[in-house]
């Protein structure tokens, strides 16, 4: 009798051994059935003929499994590569739909999060942890699409790492949200019981770990990898401040730096100097150099080193070795597989095994859905036709000009129709389909520069005159604007925003799209 396989997550334990999983596809990799050879000679004609019968129903029955392998393959291939912690592929068939029931609590799946904490949200952190279980998490950088990129890095480090990533909110960036905003949970923009589906891995949120508000301040250790790779001789500090109810202890602002989002007060130990490119200042290190102090022997030899760097936390001043229950890290931008900066390529194993299984949230993509339908003037139960989506990045990029004048540094709207114009013919002669409907995104604030948008027969979604952020908060013009840009068949981009970046890459992969980039920096630069 063969046994059934141990449903729960490699490296992972959980409270309740009932869980179960979905089924399978079988796979039939590295098994070639054969066969028998017919007997050249029989012993008579009946038995001949009854061998003969016997072969080609085998010959048959072969060919009807090799078929089902075939549909398979095919299935399996057009989902898309997904991993887990089980190192084995799914295909769409066994990925729970939204219309599926949910499952009764002696079902739970072995990706579900409460399986992995001891209770709700606690007032401390530590006493909320499963002794039996490792986590893993990281603090933000700057841009709410660097900080979406370094999340999606953390989890694939948890990945390959045996841990439960626990993602903090997204902090409200003054280059995406303007003043004012508020923190936005990764739930809320993102669809996490898919991602935890499709990945087949637990995934939590700080809010489901401590409470909101909490008048606890817990001490942490974690690894900084800013101190280790960079000449800066000081840890990556960031934006979160003030997110929790921190009133019962008197703490100068200045003193509250990383992380008192969740209340967390934390000693930094500097990480190896793990260059991703030898003889390279490039503060990118890899994923695998990361991976390896999250296990003993690679931690021992980390903190061996007489160039490893301490930081004392700067509320009790205390000076902690990382936590080995809850490894940390400053920041997790700065890393890769094999050269810095490697989204831009195709291989990006953060982006192929996480963030192209990234939907999100279906309340965000309906509201979007219906901002696309008002543009196009389209009644609510109207199909979207297939449109082509832009993003001309100016406002910030400007200032990187220089002496340059902007006019002669950023590229002019024709460069960016010269792009949307082979896009087109591209899908028109390669693929029979015409697109004429274009969106453009823009933080431009010119009028004259959206008049010139309006001549072009452009369409966009003036979020002022909706009222956008003033129904659903500040975050919403650029969620909206973000899922509207994944939503095209076509996409154009602004070189060297991750923004961009991101969208031409949900483009392609979500839609089978296509994507182009227009280039910046000096007169020209595009053409």
């Amino acid at each position: 009798m063969m046994m059934e396989e141990d449903p729960t997550p490699l490296g992972l334990s959980t409270k309740s051994k009932t869980a179960t999983r979905p089924e399978e596809p079988y796979s039939f990799s590295g098994f070639v059935p054969v066969a028998p050879t017919p007997p050249a000679i029989l012993a008579s004609p009946i038995i001949r003929m009854r061998s003969r019968v016997l072969y080609l129903l085998w010959l048959s029955f072969l060919a009807l499994i090799a078929g089902c392998i075939g549909v398979g393959v095919l299935q399996q291939d057009a989902v898309g590569p997904m991993i887990s912690k089980l190192g084995a592929g799914i295909s769409s068939s066994s990925i729970k739909s939204a219309d599926e029931p949910a499952l009764d609590q002696e079902q739970q799946l072995p990706w579900d999060s409460s399986l992995y904490l001891r209770a709700g949200a606690t007032e401390s952190f530590a006493e909320n942890l499963q002794p039996e279980n490792r986590y893993i998490t990281s603090w933000t950088y700057a841009g709410w699409t660097n900080d979406f990129m370094a999340f999606s890095n953390l989890i694939y480090l948890g990945m390959i790492s045996s841990r439960i990533p626990i993602l903090p909110p997204f902090p409200p960036s003054l280059s995406h949200i303007g003043k004012g905003g508020k923190y936005i949970n990764y739930g809320e923009v993102f669809d996490l019981p898919r991602l935890r589906r499709s990945l087949r891995t637990p995934i939590l949120e700080w809010k489901d770990v401590k409470q909101e508000g909490s008048p606890v301040v817990d001490a942490l250790g974690c690894w900084s990898i800013w101190a280790g790779m960079t000449t800066s001789g000081a840890y990556m500090r960031n934006t979160l401040i003030n997110h929790l109810n921190l009133g019962k202890y008197n703490i100068c602002k200045r003193c509250l730096r990383e992380a008192d989002v969740v209340g967390i007060d934390i000693s930094y130990t500097s990480i190896p100097h793990t260059p991703l490119v030898h003889n390279s200042t490039d503060p990118h290190t890899s994923f695998w150099d990361l991976s390896s102090l999250l296990f003993p022997k690679g931690r021992k030899a980390a903190l061996s080193l007489s160039t490893t760097k301490h930081f004392p936390s700067p509320i009790r001043d205390v000076t902690l070795e990382p936590n080995e229950q809850l490894a940390c890290f400053d920041i997790m931008y700065f890393v890769g597989a094999r050269r810095p900066f490697e989204w831009e390529e195709a291989y990006s194993p953060a982006w192929r095994f996480v963030a192209t299984h990234v939907h999100w949230n279906p309340t965000l993509f309906t509201l979007a859905e219906t901002y696309v339908r008002k543009v196009f003037g389209l009644n609510e139960d109207d199909s979207i036709p297939l449109f082509i989506t832009l993003h001309v990045r100016r406002g910030d990029f400007v200032k990187l000009c220089g002496d340059n004048p902007a006019e002669k540094c950023m590229p002019p709207l024709a460069a960016y129709a010269r792009r949307v114009q082979e896009i087109r013919d591209e899908l028109r002669i390669i693929r029979s389909i015409a697109v004429e409907r274009v969106i453009i995104t823009s933080d431009e604030q010119d009028p004259a520069w959206w008049d010139e948008v309006k001549a072009l027969g452009w369409s966009f979604i003036e979020h002022e005159q909706q009222g956008t952020t003033s129904k659903y908060g500040k975050w919403y013009p650029a969620l909206i604007d973000a899922v509207v840009q994944s939503m095209g068949i076509g996409f154009v981009g602004t070189a060297r925003s991750t923004m961009s970046l991101v969208a031409a890459k949900r483009v392609e992969d979500w839609n089978g799209g296509i994507s182009r980039q227009v280039s910046w920096g000096r007169n020209g630069a595009d053409n």
